[in-house]
């Protein structure tokens, strides 16, 4: 899988700029070298993550959360589970029976015994649980297993913490999503761990209905193969279709052994990815190695990171059950969830809550920005699939990312060779498919576009610059 890829054609300046000398890049080390070249170019991003702060407006703002609870700029918990662990429990127990009254499923998890804690994103809490999980695995020379594509920062991690990655390539009749054949397979190898996002990125599918089943199967195996199943549903709250909804797997699972959820703020609402705070929910044996990890790696939580992340959970909880918050959603916050010795009033808390009707304020902000989102997708999907330049486009209606394919009739080269020629040609740098797990292959230029780092028209506007090119043969 792991193909050389050579920047030099974009010129002996720019390839001096860049972090990485070496051709032979893993997955994770190609996404940055591939950010790295568009700036060291000059270029512009097709693709970049972030929210457009004038198109999408801040839902939680820090100004609340200060006026809330006042944090104190100093320490607390390395994991964040004193302060936050009930919360999470809370938010992620009504997300499941909200999914089992939606689907007939019948929960068993107890939520109460789950470990829970926060990290610096879900990318800090990956790198904190993929060592965790490697202590308390008693299997020699450990490999992990990836579902390919993914967003290749977990490639990264597991190599950093000696964990060999063997990768699970999904079928695009199978929107990129694993089967259990699939993974009844890669389980042969006795990985420590399989890493399983859904929705996917950068393939933006989940799994339907009708593949509920298959799914439960999977967590099934992976428990009986004693292989702990990492969920990434860091997208599970940008469904756009009417009635969709991700499946929760600590739904459809009997026991937390060998099963943790990883999720956070950061693809949903605009201003928290800044924040960089996520939580993880599963397998109680792993929390001292958690929390080890967690307090040489970060130390602790910023102190208003977990006042945003608790507000946040509070203002989800909500929604769910259709209401405000009530009073007795705030003894689920710890007292130090401000910082050690900074006890919560909470009935000052509740008070200034309900004053302000900050439950009210922020589901109208989050309509708000939620429906620019859809808007957006739906404006850059159409453009996308309106020309014959493009011959797939992946997109379950979900997220703010798109997953296309210039057709072979066009361009027959390489995804790398076309990043490379769009850059020389259009100035405009896309993010091609070999990081996230493709193979550089002659005729399968894939490469992945965002709708969310730009006004809607204009990311339009740059897809239709990078079509033209295409049909002009990039010359």
């Amino acid at each position: 899988m792991i193909q050389a890829v050579d920047f030099s054609p974009l010129g002996e300046d720019v390839v001096r700029q860049l972090p990485y000398s070496s051709k032979d890049l893993s997955l994770y080390q190609r996404l940055i070298q591939y950010f790295a070249a568009v700036s060291a170019a000059q270029g512009e991003y097709l693709d970049i993550i972030n929210f457009h702060r004038d198109v999408y407006p801040t839902v939680v703002p820090l100004s609340e959360c200060e006026t809330l609870f006042r944090p104190e700029h100093g320490y607390a918990s390395p994991d964040g589970s004193p302060e936050v662990g009930l919360l999470i429990r809370a938010y992620e127990k009504m997300r499941a029976e909200c999914f089992a009254r939606e689907s007939s499923v019948h929960i068993k998890m107890e939520f109460e015994r789950l470990g829970a804690g926060l990290g610096s994103g879900t990318t800090g809490v990956m790198n904190c649980l993929l060592p965790a999980i490697r202590d308390v695995s008693t299997r020699s020379a450990p490999c992990i297993a990836l579902s390919v594509p993914l967003y290749s920062v977990y490639d990264g991690i597991a190599r950093e913490h000696g964990l060999r990655p063997v990768y699970l390539q999904t079928r695009r009749d199978m929107d990129f999503l694993p089967t259990a054949e699939d993974v009844n397979h890669i389980l042969r190898q006795r990985p420590v761990a399989l890493v399983l996002t859904f929705p996917g990125n950068p393939a933006q599918t989940t799994y339907s209905p009708s593949r509920i089943d298959e799914l439960t199967k999977i967590v099934r195996m992976c428990r009986d193969a004693q292989t702990y199943l990492i969920a990434d549903n860091i997208y599970q709250d940008t469904l756009w279709s009417e009635h969709a909804i991700n499946p929760e797997i600590l739904a459809l699972a009997e026991t937390d052994r060998f099963l943790v959820k990883v999720s956070g703020l950061s693809k949903d609402r605009p201003g928290c990815s800044g924040w960089r705070i996520g939580h993880w929910i599963g397998d109680a044996t792993l929390q001292e190695r958690y929390f080890y990890y967690a307090s040489i790696q970060y130390n602790t939580p910023n102190s208003a990171s977990r006042c945003v992340l608790a507000l946040d959970l509070l203002l989800r909880m909500a929604r769910l059950r259709g209401g405000g918050i009530d009073g007795a959603d705030l003894d689920l916050i710890g007292d130090d969830v401000a910082g050690w010795n900074r006890r919560v009033d909470r009935k000052r808390l509740f008070t200034r809550l309900t004053q302000s009707d900050l439950a009210t304020r922020w589901l109208a902000r989050l309509d708000h920005v939620e429906l620019r989102q859809r808007k957006a997708l739906d404006l850059v999907t159409r453009m996308a699939r309106g020309t014959d330049v493009f011959s797939d486009v992946v997109n379950g209606h979900i997220g703010n990312v798109l997953l296309v394919r210039v057709s072979p009739a066009f361009f027959d080269g390489t995804d790398h060779e076309f990043f490379i020629r769009l850059m020389n040609t259009a100035r405009i740098g896309v993010l091609p498919a070999n990081a996230f797990g493709f193979a550089v292959t002659p005729g399968e230029a894939w490469f992945r576009i965002t709708t969310i780092h730009d006004q809607p028209h204009r990311v339009a506007e740059q897809l239709d610059r990078v079509a033209r090119a295409i049909r002009t043969g990039l010359a």
